[in-house]
């Protein structure tokens, strides 16, 4: 039901982009894993517009993201450790009663900070939490959540000291 994507990027030649191209048609055929590494490595122009993901399952390339790999397989033994089928029943139903349009600010988690469960309030996340009538994405969710999922509420929800509303008030 969940599952940590992990993709890595760095720099190729125009041979080794169809390989990978190769590889990732087939890897998301066998749902592989996908690994990350960070793109500043990549220096010039030329080289980023070489760039490509890098799909399959091994090591990997960074410590950090093998720890939050870790901490997940961690989460789904605490989670499952009480209740064997808490994946499946939350993957049957999804039913939740609020939207919440939130900062894609990562130190305000929605669901902790309103006490509730992961299902319980789907979740839209942007810059500041924007809600602005030309926006396609915030519109197919609302309309997503209002007529499919039928919400009984919709929470847009600020913080203080919001990097999206300073960056965009320069």
């Amino acid at each position: 039901f969940f599952r940590l994507l992990h993709i890595c990027i760095k720099e190729m030649d125009p041979q080794q982009q169809q390989q990978q191209q190769q590889q990732h048609l087939q890897a998301r055929r066998a749902s592989a894993s996908v690994r990350i590494a960070p793109i500043s490595s990549v220096k010039s122009a030329e080289a980023r517009s070489n760039v490509q993901y890098s799909v399959g399952e091994g090591e990997c390339c960074d410590e950090d993201i093998a720890q939050v790999l870790e901490n997940n397989q961690r989460w789904v033994s605490r989670m499952t450790a009480g209740d064997h089928t808490y994946f499946a029943s939350r993957s049957a139903v999804h039913k939740p009663k609020y939207l919440y349009i939130g900062c894609s600010d990562a130190r305000a988690p929605a669901d902790l900070m309103m006490g509730l469960q992961p299902g319980d309030l789907f979740v839209h996340r942007n810059i500041a939490n924007q809600v602005v009538s030309t926006d396609c994405n915030c519109g197919s969710v609302i309309e997503y959540a209002t007529n499919h999922l039928k919400v009984k509420h919709i929470v847009v929800c600020g913080h203080y000291g919001c990097g999206g509303i300073k960056y965009a008030l320069k």
